[in-house]
């Protein structure tokens, strides 16, 4: 999808101008010079809206994408204007893209309230002493919480057709139920809804129906951490507990002990253990949890999350996405026929579905 970007940069003549977007061939990272004050880009966008960032070669060493000269834009397919005034890019407004300036008008009354909760979070809350003060600065980063909360809310609410509220939206529905993620994805505009946002909720909608109880677990192959092949449905013929954990995870290594514990009562009985680990960049440290912890009997895979030649993820062997896995431990209990019994449960819940199981 096309789009033009023109910039005013008196500031940066005869220097070089970069733009980092998106585009349906990869990573595009895109270079100009600034000429009489004036410089233009000519691309294709991967979707309607893209993330792109536009920096100078000072501000390519700079890590945050709204510090110095940089900064983050929300592109559209369509010609858009952009002026630079200072070497600090903070300042820079867009044209042209209705998502850049409807993101503009909801954040930029907040950035005073942000940068107060930045600097007693980071600074007066390391550095005071004092309990009744400290009180008082937790309490104010909780006010400020809630007015962003709120603000973007009532945003979310009064803007159904903007890609900005399903991107939103797409990072709070993973502590959604099905029923809110539904609610909200139906209330989008059918423009919005196939924006790269919108496809992420109606994927992560269509993934937890098809991790709901009674439902067949999703098949995998991977390979055990012996280098033995393995495949979910190795398994049929035995209750499986599937376990989604990291070594780095402390709630999920003091969710092992009942691990254990089940496994004593229950494995003669015919439950497995199945163990995916969040750990594919840090194997020894994998290993090194399972010995502490003392599963070794239980079965133990990677998560499958590969990093990609672009600085990205190749998530086509992630079993992880394949369960809707976002918080650890995620926990599921699939039955002798391959249907899930128990869709992200607790330990209570697991207790009482295996004693209904086996009958106790």
């Amino acid at each position: 999808m096309p789009i033009i970007l023109k910039g005013n940069a008196e500031i940066l003549n005869d220097e070089y101008i970069y733009l980092s977007y998106e585009s349906k061939e990869g990573i595009i990272e895109d270079s100009t010079l600034v000429v009489d004050g004036n410089f233009e880009f000519v691309g294709n966008l991967a979707d309607f809206m893209t993330h792109g960032t536009l920096y100078t070669a000072d501000g390519a060493k700079q890590s945050s994408v709204s510090e110095g000269s940089r900064v983050k834009l929300y592109l559209e397919a369509t010609n858009m204007i952009i002026d630079i005034n200072d070497k600090d890019f903070s300042t820079a407004r867009m044209k042209g893209s209705l998502t850049q300036e409807q993101v503009d008008s909801v954040l930029t009354p907040l950035l005073p309230l942000l940068e107060e909760a930045n600097k007693l979070q980071y600074g007066e809350l390391r550095t005071e002493k004092d309990p009744k003060k400290l009180a008082e600065y937790k309490k104010r980063i909780e006010e400020i919480g809630r007015q962003y909360t709120t603000t973007m809310d009532n945003f979310i609410k009064t803007h159904p057709d903007s890609y900005f509220t399903a991107e939103q939206l797409s990072y709070k529905i993973s502590s959604m139920t099905l029923e809110q993620m539904e609610e909200v994805y139906n209330a989008l505009s059918p423009r919005v809804q196939q924006g790269k946002a919108g496809r992420t909720i109606k994927k992560e909608i269509d993934v937890i129906k098809a991790v709901a109880v009674g439902q067949p677990a999703p098949e995998f192959t991977t390979t055990d951490i012996l280098g033995k092949h393995f495949s979910l449905s190795d398994l049929r013929g035995k209750i499986v507990l599937l376990d989604f954990w990291a070594s780095w995870c402390v709630p999920c290594r003091k969710s092992n002990p009942h691990l254990l514990e089940l496994y004593k009562k229950y494995h003669d009985k015919g439950l497995e253990i199945l163990c995916v680990a969040d750990n594919d960049s840090s194997t020894d440290a994998w290993k090194k949890a399972i010995k502490e912890d003392g599963t070794e009997a239980f079965i133990h895979v990677l998560r499958g999350l590969k990093q990609d030649s672009n600085g990205g993820f190749d998530r086509s062997t992630d079993i992880s996405d394949k369960y809707a896995v976002h918080f650890l431990p995620t926990k599921f209990l699939i039955d002798g026929n391959g249907k899930i019994i128990g869709s992200k449960v607790n330990d209570a819940e697991i207790d009482a579905i295996l004693k209904k199981v086996f009958n106790e």
